[in-house]
């Protein structure tokens, strides 16, 4: 078995999952062997926190400046996702789009390649929910690796502090095993099943998306009738409920009238 990665931190107890035949167990002491694959502005505010909280940590990122900025605060940087998962009893993975976690997983240096038998891989990316229920069967049956999907809420800054919310998929005894970890990073709900989680993240995606699409409409609204945008959450003080578009946005982007937003159509 690999040596052990370490943040430069002193670990301290905690209820965790333990490796190989016994990490179907809790353990209480020393706190688990964490890896992350993916360390962008997500992963690396997540890696930040998990090192803070005194886990060993190594991390692996295909950017090689990503990678050494890790290094920087703490995590031991690995050379692939397989020498992760190899020094690792939970492996935690945050990636941008599906062939990036393709890759992560089932690639010739990938996740598989250094898994062992009763492992947990946590997928905190926001991924397709019927490929995360097949890919998960697939690595229980071929790996005896266990899965959660556990997309996250709430950005980076989020993640450094520990207050993401977390969406979680998988067996509850599965996911007993790892919630220490996940209420390291944030609040977790466990929603249901595997795939569960990334369903619920569509909701949340869609809840959030449609009112930036009635915001657009209400500044151009604002806009056409000749009135400052800016001044719009104004008959709303923080004290006071607010209209659900200005509730959920931050005050600051009724400052920029639409026409002078990169990007932004000026029809809606």
């Amino acid at each position: 078995m690999a040596a052990a990665f370490a943040c430069a931190r002193t670990p301290t107890a905690d209820g965790v999952a333990g490796p190989g035949s016994e990490g179907r167990k809790l353990m209480t002491t020393p706190k688990a062997r964490l890896g992350l694959v993916g360390l962008g502005l997500m992963g690396s505010a997540m890696a930040a926190r998990l090192c803070d909280r005194g886990y060993p940590l190594a991390g692996f990122d295909i950017a090689a400046d990503k990678l050494r900025a890790a290094g920087d605060r703490g995590v031991e940087p690995a050379g692939s996702a397989a020498a992760v998962a190899a020094a690792a009893d939970v492996v935690l993975i945050s990636v941008t789009g599906m062939p990036a976690l393709e890759a992560a997983l089932f690639a010739t240096d990938g996740i598989l390649a250094g898994a062992r038998p009763g492992q947990i891989i946590i997928d905190t990316s926001t991924s397709d929910g019927a490929a995360t229920r097949d890919w998960a069967a697939r690595i229980r049956a071929e790996h005896d690796v266990d899965w959660i999907d556990a997309p996250v809420s709430g950005g980076p800054p989020a993640a450094a502090a520990g207050t993401l919310a977390i969406m979680a998929g998988g067996e509850a005894a599965v996911l007993a095993r790892v919630r220490p970890v996940l209420e390291d990073l944030g609040q977790l709900s466990h929603m249901g099943p595997v795939g569960a989680g990334q369903a619920t993240k569509m909701v949340n995606q869609v809840l959030v998306l449609t009112n930036y699409c009635v915001l657009a409409e209400a500044l151009k609204l604002a806009e056409k009738a000749g009135v400052d945008a800016a001044r719009i959450p104004r008959p709303w003080p923080p004290a006071m409920p607010a209209p659900t578009c200005c509730a959920i946005s931050s005050r600051a982007c009724w400052r920029v009238p639409m026409s002078r937003r990169p990007g932004c159509p000026r029809r809606f």
